[in-house]
């Protein structure tokens, strides 16, 4: 029997069996104390499930030992706020610590893992706690892990590169976190990562970095991904100062069970349109 657990969001396709075969991809986004995952059926290529669990690693695979059967591929992105992007050429793997310490508070008995992403060409350099890294390793030996950040900025760029003429931001809200992306046409401009406590912080820090970069909260657009609603207290913060808000539409390459038809499009994005960039 599947123990009960902290479930905010699910939605599973009617079609799908209890036991589960190995036709599925499997991606999930792991914090300390979160696990969020997607299976898509390869043989009828849409996403059939879906579950965002405010729950450690430990605890989900305990209630869910499916978890545990081989996949067709396993992608595995690590939420945290301790990432750096080096530029490729003055990136050596030799010197990860010192490149990420010089931004990051890192932790006595955290590993250091680098994503190298294409566009832009840099490194994004991400710290992990050992304990949940080993933890992951042994649940999914075969999983690619790459950064939350790093599937974000990849994802942006493959689908908005030529739809941006101008700098725009993009404010992808996740669970007491927010991650800040600026790109200036198809070019990164800006990343960074904020925690947050009350909306109050995430208006704070928007049009903090917005007046930094000399960016007009009257002419500059926003594009909204993540957990945030027209209801949620957020947009409504965002609105009074950002006029131009939108929210993020899935590719059109991405295709959904009937199960996820209400729910809107920006709210599964990074779920859904994942370019995952392993270490």
């Amino acid at each position: 029997m599947e123990e009960k657990l902290a479930v905010s969001f699910s939605r599973k396709d009617e079609s799908l069996p209890e036991e589960l075969s190995g036709e599925y991809d499997l991606t999930a986004f792991i914090g300390e104390h979160s696990f969020i995952y997607c299976l898509r059926d390869r043989e009828k290529d849409r996403f059939v499930a879906a579950e965002v669990l405010k729950e450690p690693l430990e605890r989900v695979l305990q209630a869910y030992p499916w978890l545990g059967q081989p996949f067709r591929s396993v992608h595995l992105v690590i939420e945290n706020n301790k990432s750096t992007l080096v530029p490729e050429m003055l990136y050596e793997d030799s010197d990860r610590e010192n490149l990420l310490d010089f931004t990051v508070d890192r932790g006595i008995r955290e590993q250091i893992l680098a994503d190298h992403l294409q566009h832009p060409q840099v490194y994004n350099l991400f710290a992990v706690p050992e304990d949940l890294l080993n933890r992951v390793k042994a649940a999914f030996p075969t999983g690619k892990i790459c950064h939350v950040t790093s599937t974000l900025i990849e994802t942006l760029w493959i689908n908005f590169k030529n739809r941006l003429s101008a700098r725009k931001l993009f404010v992808h809200l996740r669970d007491g976190s927010f991650d800040l992306v600026v790109y200036d046409g198809a070019q990164l401009y800006y990343a960074n990562s904020f925690s947050f406590l009350v909306p109050e912080d995430v208006a704070y820090y928007v049009i903090f970095v917005m007046e930094q970069l000399g960016l007009n909260p009257e002419e500059t657009g926003a594009v909204l991904l993540g957990q945030i609603d027209r209801k949620s207290p957020v947009f409504e913060l965002l609105f009074r100062y950002i006029r131009n808000l939108e929210f993020a539409s899935r590719g059109e390459s991405v295709r959904v069970s009937p199960a996820f038809h209400d729910v809107p499009e920006h709210f599964l994005y990074l779920l859904l349109n994942p370019v995952l960039c392993g270490s």
